[in-house]
């Protein structure tokens, strides 16, 4: 009670708020402020909430098998936990999955998560990046070898060595290298998938997408047909969709001398980059334009992110708090 204490009194520091604590009273919150509700809590309660292992395997188990119940017996025989302890967890769990449009339905066959299935795939991905990737010393592009055992002991050793193998041949067919935070994202993902494919959840999937005529889009079948035969099972063809939208949206680093002339082929982030070296130009009142390289780097910078905003994705950076430090 003194530690949570403490927490929530670090929390408000600067915002006139606090619990005050005498023994013998009890506590009394002290405001100066006024507290709105809801709060919003923001990513840094969200990692407080995930960094305990068991609210980890409770929401991973969910999101998994969702949308098939599990008992609460079930729950607190493989944590070791009584039952009353596993209601409080699932408080907990429920109001997290809530961020991502998901609802926790209890009722006589048990306790499950109801929703759309990408806002599933979100929130196991987010368990990853935040729980598990973030909470290491970043010391290696490729997964430093901390997160790796942490992943190994969630996921399984198979499904982690696959998901980078499968990585590399997907860098193979780009002939270009995948930078971070675009690795880390396309690595959950790819994990993500395959935890649900193993428990065929393949009713639940919208196959609404539209198909894309690009070398890119060939890669992201290719690497759908080599989880296919590497699982021996059948994936709903709008994996296909997803993997494209990561790849088209990752930073990347040619492994070829020459630039990517396609990069120029990109209107619409041709045109923003133009505008964007106009406007810097008159700033510094130097002409920039003539820069071929400063417009390609420009260029691969902004495609990429245009895409995610196209998509919907987003990309967890664990530099973000080195830089807010700094």
């Amino acid at each position: 009670m003194r530690r949570d204490i403490d927490t929530v009194n670090a929390f408000y520091r600067y915002k006139g708020n606090r619990i005050d604590s005498k023994p013998g009273l009890g506590l009394k919150l002290v405001g100066t402020k006024v507290l709105t509700r809801p709060h919003n809590s923001g990513d840094g309660s969200i990692q407080e909430i995930l960094k305990s292992k068991r609210l980890i395997g409770i929401a991973t188990d969910l999101l998994t098998h969702s949308p098939a119940p599990l008992s609460i017996n079930a729950l607190a025989e493989k944590y070791f936990i009584s039952r009353s302890s596993i209601v409080v967890d699932l408080k907990k769990v429920e109001a997290w999955v809530a961020s991502f449009n998901l609802t926790m339905i209890r009722n006589h066959t048990g306790t499950y998560i109801e929703g759309n299935d990408f806002n599933i795939r979100i929130a196991l991905k987010d368990i990853i990046t935040y729980s598990v990737l973030n909470n290491y010393q970043m010391t290696d592009s490729r997964i430093d070898r901390f997160s790796r055992v942490q992943l190994i002991k969630e996921f399984g050793k198979k499904n982690v060595a696959n998901c980078m193998t499968l990585i590399s041949l997907i860098e193979e067919d780009l002939q270009s290298s995948i930078s971070e935070p675009y690795y880390t994202n396309l690595f959950s993902h790819l994990l993500v998938t395959i935890r649900r494919a193993k428990n065929h959840f393949r009713d639940h999937c919208d196959d609404d997408y539209v198909r894309a005529e690009n070398k890119e889009w060939h890669i992201a079948e290719k690497a759908i047909q080599w989880l296919e035969t590497e699982y021996s099972t059948s994936l709903p063809t709008i994996e296909v969709s997803y993997i494209y939208q990561y790849i088209v949206s990752s930073g990347v680093h040619s492994t070829l001398a020459p630039p990517d002339e396609n990069l120029h082929s990109n209107h619409e982030a041709t045109h923003y980059v133009e505008q964007l070296i106009q406007e810097i130009s008159a700033s510094l009142a130097i002409d920039l334009s003539y820069d071929p390289t400063l417009k390609s780097a420009l260029i691969s910078h902004i495609k990429p992110m245009l895409n995610r905003l196209a998509y919907g994705i987003t990309i967890h950076n664990h530099y973000w708090k080195r830089l807010n430090r700094s």
